[in-house]
């Protein structure tokens, strides 16, 4: 996201504290709309590059960070098709910054269909429009299926369980959010 796009929030004048946190609630809504644009536009030059022979490394840790800050945004925000789809990507491409996936032509096929669907259910999302589910369907089973295809999926849940805080060895750790010395409004 650019400085640019970047405004300072203000509230309304209202009386309703529910109004305030709506008005919020929609900003953020529409900080992520463009942060997501950017992420898309990132995703399709790099799948360009890749399409091209320039594919290294570096090149498919940008795929990855554009679509896991999709899914953890949408996550956050409770975007549920965005979130689920991206998740599966997320998974396949974790797979594949890891070295556990190689690029194979096929392989590439269903990341650039993929990355179109994100488009499209980014664009439903955003519109309150409606994307083809069944399309959505299809490519989140063979984006697992190109993670089963190389290696077995045990360390990635693919379900939709949600795996315990034991099961993922989660260690919680302090942060300090006293950088700011304004204190919050009642």
């Amino acid at each position: 996201m650019t400085n640019a796009n970047i405004q300072e929030i203000t509230f309304p004048d209202t009386h309703s504290e529910k109004d305030k946190l709506t008005y919020s609630l929609k900003n953020i809504i529409g900080i992520f709309f463009v942060e997501c644009e950017d992420l898309l536009k990132n995703l399709d030059d790099s799948l360009q590059a890749v399409s091209k022979g320039e594919g290294d490394k570096d090149v498919i840790e940008i795929i990855f960070h554009s679509i896991h800050s999709i899914h953890e945004g949408a996550s956050a925000l409770d975007f549920k098709d965005m979130e689920k789809f991206a998740r599966v990507f997320d998974c396949a491409l974790n797979k594949m910054c890891t070295n556990q996936l190689e690029m194979t032509h096929a392989v590439f096929q269903v990341l650039l269909q993929s990355s179109n669907m994100l488009n499209d259910i980014f664009k439903a999302s955003r519109d309150n429009q409606e994307y083809d589910r069944e399309q959505a369907a299809l490519l989140i089973q063979q984006l697992k299926d190109c993670i089963k295809s190389q290696n077995d999926d045990s360390l990635l849940n693919l379900s939709n369980e949600v795996p315990t805080a034991e099961e993922i060895n989660f260690q919680p750790i302090k942060l300090d959010f006293d950088f700011c010395n304004t204190p919050l409004p009642d």
